[in-house]
């Protein structure tokens, strides 16, 4: 997990997104490694999620990374993540095929997706935790 603060900030092109110090970048699970941002820490190994715009669903681990997520909103009521869209898209299809409606529902209720490149929202989510 990285604060990714505003001012010497590891995240290049959206230092805005954290100038109130209330949003955090947190990287995916996977598969491989526990994490795809290196953000300022150059030991830890980057996994590649991503072939050209397609999401790599044998890498990305959905389920570990909803668990995650549903956590933080639950923990943190006033909370909300922003993921990328295909990676939004991918999650909501695999928790209604394994869970229901009403998990869907309750997780698109907390988490978004953009496909906004400066973001990079490819790479990590953002844990706003002030709605």
């Amino acid at each position: 997990m990285d604060n990714c603060p505003a001012s010497n900030s590891s995240c290049p092109n959206h230092q805005g997104t954290h100038s109130g110090h209330t949003t955090i970048d947190v990287g995916y699970y996977t598969f491989k490694t526990n994490r795809t941002q290196v953000g300022g820490l150059s030991d830890i190994e980057v996994t590649e999620i991503w072939s050209g715009e397609s999401l790599l669903t044998d890498i990305f681990d959905w389920e570990r990374n909803y668990i995650f997520m549903s956590y933080m909103y639950r923990a943190f009521p006033g909370s909300y993540i922003i993921v990328h869209q295909t990676i939004l898209n991918h999650m909501v299809a695999m928790i209604l095929a394994k869970y229901s409606d009403d998990e869907s529902s309750e997780f698109q209720r907390h988490v978004s997706g953009d496909n906004i490149p400066q973001y990079q929202h490819n790479k990590h989510c953002h844990i706003k935790m002030d709605r």
